[in-house]
C-alpha cells in the first residue's frame, strides 16, 4: 500500500500545483515557437527563452524538497523526474542556453521539452483520475515552521551502491551528529534520516528541529567564510611557487614551506575559534569537558567533509531561519566565483605559455 501511497502523493501534488490550462497554453506557444525557427530564428530564441522563464516559474510550484526517496523513486516511475525539482530547473537552464548559442538545434530542443511536459501534462492526470476514487491518503511530511530539513550531499565523485555502503558513507556524519548532539544537549534520534539517494553525487536528507539546525547553519557558515580566506591564500602561494619573483629556489622553497605552515596552523586557530563560539554561546560549563571534547570533534570532522567537497543544503520555512540559509548559500556562491575565476585565469595562462 505504501508504493500505491508514494504515487498517488505525487500525482495529486502534481495536479494541484500545476493548473492544467496553464500547461496547455504554453504547450500551444512551443509549438508555434518551433515552426517559427524556419523564418526568423532571432524572434524564435527569445520567445523560446521567454517561454522557458515562464515554465520555470510554473514548476516551481512542484517543490520536492520535502519528498522522501520513495516519492522521487514515484515521480522516476512516471518518467516525469526530468522537468520537476532541481533535475527539472537545470534542464530548462540548459535549453535556454543551447538556443542561444546554437539557434539551429532550436526546434530539437523545443521537441525534447514538449516531450517532458507531455509526460508531466497527461501521466499525473491520468492516474489521478483513476485513483482518486479509492480515497487514498497522501503521505507528504508536512510543512512544519518549526521544522527543517538538511541536505547531505556528498562529493560528486561518491556514489553508493547499496544501503551498507550508505551507512559507511554516513558514519562519519553520525559522529558529527553525536557532538552536536550533546551540545545541545538534545538526543541523537532529533536528527532523523528520512531519506537516502543513492545517485551521484549521494545524498541524504536529515529532518530536525530549527534550533538543532541554526547550530549546523553557523557552523558550516562559518567554515566557509573561513576557507574562503585559506582558498585565496592557496591559490597565492601556488602563483609565488610558479613566479620567478624570487630567484633563488632556496628561498622561495623556505618562504612558501612557512606559509604553507602558517596555512595549517591557520586552519586549527579557525576550527578552535568556532568550537569556543559555540560552547560559550550554549553556556558549556568547565567541569562539562567531555561535551566539550566530543564537540571539538564534530566540527573537526565537519570541517573536513565541508573542504574535502560535500555540500550541506538546509531548508526552512522560518523567516529569520531563512537569514541564516541565505548566508550560507552567499559564502557556498563565493567560493565556487573564486576557485571559477582561478580555474579560468590558470587555463589562460596555459594558452599564452
Amino acid at each position: 500500500m505504501n508504493q500505491i501511497e508514494d504515487i498517488f502523493s505525487v500525482v495529486k501534488y502534481i495536479h494541484e500545483s500545476i493548473p492544467a490550462a496553464t500547461l496547455d497554453t504554453e504547450l500551444e506557444n512551443l509549438n508555434r515557437i518551433s515552426q517559427l525557427y524556419s523564418t526568423n530564428s532571432a524572434a524564435a530564441v527569445q520567445q523560446t527563452i521567454s517561454s522557458v522563464d515562464r515554465l520555470m516559474n510554473l514548476l516551481k510550484t512542484i517543490d520536492t524538497k520535502l519528498w522522501t526517496a520513495e516519492h522521487l523513486q514515484a515521480a522516476e516511475k512516471l518518467d516525469v523526474r526530468g522537468i520537476i525539482g532541481d533535475s527539472g530547473r537545470q534542464f530548462l537552464e540548459s535549453v535556454k542556453l543551447q538556443v542561444q548559442q546554437r539557434p539551429r538545434i532550436g526546434p530539437n530542443q523545443i521537441q525534447v521539452l514538449i516531450t517532458r511536459l507531455n509526460k508531466l501534462r497527461t501521466k499525473p492526470r491520468e492516474l489521478f483520475t483513476l485513483l482518486e476514487p479509492f480515497n487514498i491518503q497522501t503521505n507528504f511530511e508536512k510543512e512544519e515552521p518549526d521544522i527543517a530539513f538538511i541536505e547531505i550531499i556528498f562529493d560528486e565523485n561518491v556514489a553508493i551502491d547499496s544501503f551498507s555502503s550508505a551507512r559507511e558513507q554516513m558514519n562519519d556524519w553520525l559522529l558529527i551528529v553525536d557532538g552536536y548532539s550533546r551540545l545541545l544537549n538534545a538526543n541523537k534520534e532529533d536528527f532523523v534520516i528520512v531519506g537516502i539517494f543513492k545517485s551521484s553525487p549521494a545524498k541524504f536528507k536529515v529532518k530536525t528541529t530549527l534550533k538543532n539546525a541554526a547550530l549546523v547553519i553557523g557552523i558550516v557558515t562559518n567554515i566557509l567564510l573561513a576557507e574562503k580566506t585559506l582558498i585565496e591564500n592557496r591559490i597565492m602561494i601556488q602563483k609565488l611557487k610558479e613566479s620567478d619573483l624570487l630567484d633563488q629556489e632556496e628561498v622561495k622553497r623556505q618562504f612558501v614551506e612557512s606559509a604553507e605552515r602558517k596555512l595549517r596552523e591557520k586552519i586549527d586557530s579557525n576550527i578552535e575559534k568556532i568550537v569556543e563560539e559555540k560552547i560559550h554561546e550554549y553556556a558549556v560549563q568547565g567541569d562539562q569537558g567531555d561535551i566539550r571534547a566530543s564537540f571539538a570533534k564534530s566540527v573537526q570532522n565537519q570541517y573536513n567533509f565541508v573542504v574535502n567537497g560535500g555540500e550541506v543544503t538546509v531548508y526552512v520555512l522560518d523567516d529569520s531561519t531563512k537569514i541564516q540559509v541565505t548566508a550560507l548559500e552567499k559564502a557556498k556562491d563565493d567560493i565556487r566565483e573564486i576557485k571559477h575565476r582561478h580555474a579560468n585565469q590558470k587555463i589562460l595562462r596555459e594558452s599564452n605559455e
